[in-house]
């Protein structure tokens, strides 16, 4: 339970939030999870239910403001999320429910809507703004109106809390209408310490808000402490938790079900990538497919354009080309600009590694993403799964039948995925992979043109000044050095760049003092680069 209590009269008032038992609620909510992964493997799961909520405070203030204050963190075992919410109830919009109900004991967060028009006492959304904006000790905070009954809080892309109007559709519960503040998160990559800062963060944000609305209604701030904290008996609701899952783990265990194993080799072979940093201007060169690329973006970000024509965007998109052109690359900037999750899988990896397990690590990839859309999921060097079937095993076969239904079940089941391939290979793509509603989308990244790589030279030449902290180069004559490397890759020029630097750190360490690369050392480098590349292309390695 909260404690709420008035605190020493002070020159200023204070409405003070304390975040405690982070580490406790940490460990519930890894607990949800891996029940949650536990239900669905044994088709047990039986949609939301009590245990999914952890009461984390309720209290009556009674003031000219506010009534009382609830909050809660929400477990949701088909997406695994967690949302933590406050509701806020104004003093004059109490609607007292019938029977003996008290609030202790029968607060519960129930479905909600925003309304438009609402009767009874309201704040002012735009003034609350204006006042954290005005009060704002960090700098990254955004805030964004979306109208009189939304306001928006992104504290960073992955982080987003949202204040809101809201009506319960349960005309019993006792919080029937007021203000709800809440964020959601996934614990997918997020340690303990990553959670605790966040739960942190939600709590300061909380406390802003709520003096804001003070201050907002020339009310002064009450010296009032607000303690989020779970259940004094959560230790022990977890240990009887733990038993009941390990029950059920040793029953699927029994029926060949479980594999734990199997889920560290998921781990070891899928990257989550949150949100890549890499942008479409890291990328020198490739104009037309960056703008293919962006009517991706569009899908992703804004279906509802798609919707108005009576279409819907591409789900399925094949990249391919030489190696070294960046197809990698142009995956992670689309995420960035979409501001979405990447899932990164090298199926030579899982097909090699996984020999007769590869169905269901390709299906496990599949759901996991859904579960957490937006989001794109990137198969590197798909060539490797989706060969001619007439060429491959019956294992091949069935990997590649697998990740035909998920391609086909995009369409039907969601929005906000979408899915990317490379190939060095077209040719020896399965047929099948190519039809419409799959690879629907095929754009070939080609190797640089001259405009492209000069572009190219920048980018990673900058990118090493930026490193060194000053200076390197010497002046480079951009346009031999882009007649020099006909046929080459993004990735070979960058590779040139650092074989040019790594020659003048041995120069240091031998004791010299070597000048800035000149426009020669990189062309001594470009000739020693070629007679490898043409010594593996005659050993068959490329």
């Amino acid at each position: 339970m909260s404690r709420l209590s008035e605190r020493e009269q002070k020159p200023k008032s204070e409405f003070k939030i304390e975040a405690l038992g982070g580490d406790k609620i940490y460990q519930w909510l890894q607990h949800k999870t891996n029940e949650a992964k536990i239900g669905n493997l044994s088709r047990g799961h039986t949609g939301e239910s009590e245990d999914d909520f952890l009461k984390l405070g309720v209290e009556k203030i009674n003031d000219e403001v506010i009534e009382s204050i609830a909050s809660g963190i929400f477990y949701n075992t088909q997406e695994l999320k967690f949302e933590i919410k406050t509701s806020i109830h104004l003093n004059d919009q109490i609607e007292k429910p019938k029977g003996k109900k008290k609030l202790e004991s029968s607060f519960a967060f129930s479905p909600f809507e925003m309304l438009k028009d609402l009767d009874g006492n309201s704040l002012n959304l735009q003034e609350i703004a204006d006042i954290l904006e005005r009060k704002a000790d960090d700098q990254n905070l955004e805030l964004k109106l979306e109208d009189e009954n939304c306001l928006k809080i992104k504290s960073s892309p992955q982080e987003e809390f949202v204040f809101l109007r809201i009506k319960s559709r349960n005309p019993f519960d006792p919080i029937n209408l007021g203000y709800l503040f809440y964020m959601q998160a996934s614990l997918n990559g997020k340690g303990a310490e990553e959670f605790k800062s966040l739960y942190q963060r939600y709590g300061n944000l909380l406390q802003k808000l709520i003096s804001a609305a003070y201050e907002s209604q020339s009310i002064p701030i009450p010296n009032l402490l607000f303690e989020l904290k779970p259940p004094s008996n959560l230790d022990e609701k977890l240990e009887n938790a733990k038993q009941i899952l390990e029950a059920n783990k040793r029953m699927l265990r029994a029926g060949g079900i479980l594999d734990e194993d199997f889920s560290e080799m998921i781990q070891e072979r899928i990257r989550l990538k949150e949100r890549p940093r890499e942008t479409f201007d890291d990328i020198g060169g490739s104009e037309k497919v960056k703008e293919e690329l962006r009517s991706i973006l569009i899908g992703l970000k804004n279906p509802e354009f798609f919707r108005k024509w009576g279409t819907e965007p591409a789900r399925g998109v094949l990249l391919y080309g030489e190696p070294g052109t960046g197809k990698t690359l142009l995956a992670k900037a689309l995420a960035h600009e979409a501001d979405v999750d990447l899932y990164v899988v090298q199926v030579a990896d899982i097909v090699n590694s996984l020999y007769g397990r590869s169905e269901k690590l390709i299906q496990g990839v599949f759901d996991d993403a859904l579960r957490n859309r937006p989001c794109i999921v990137f198969f590197d060097e798909i060539d490797a799964l989706a060969s001619h079937r007439e060429h491959s095993t019956e294992v091949t076969s069935r990997i590649v039948t697998t990740f035909l239904t998920n391609l086909d079940g995009l369409k039907e089941r969601t929005e906000g995925m979408v899915v990317i391939g490379t190939t060095n290979r077209q040719n020896a793509i399965d047929p099948a992979m190519l039809r419409p509603g799959r690879f629907d989308t095929i754009i070939e990244v080609p190797l640089p043109d001259e405009n492209s790589r000069k572009e190219i030279f920048r980018i990673h030449l900058n990118a090493a000044r930026k490193t060194a902290g000053t200076e390197v180069f010497d002046e480079l004559d951009l346009d031999q050095l882009v007649k020099e490397t006909r046929s080459m890759s993004g990735a070979d020029i960058k590779e040139l760049i650092r074989r040019a630097l790594a020659e003048k750190v041995k120069q240091e360490i031998a004791g010299y003092t070597p000048s800035f690369v000149r426009t020669k050392d990189v062309i001594n480098v470009i000739s020693g680069y070629e007679r490898i590349s043409t010594a593996k292309n005659k050993l068959g390695f490329v």
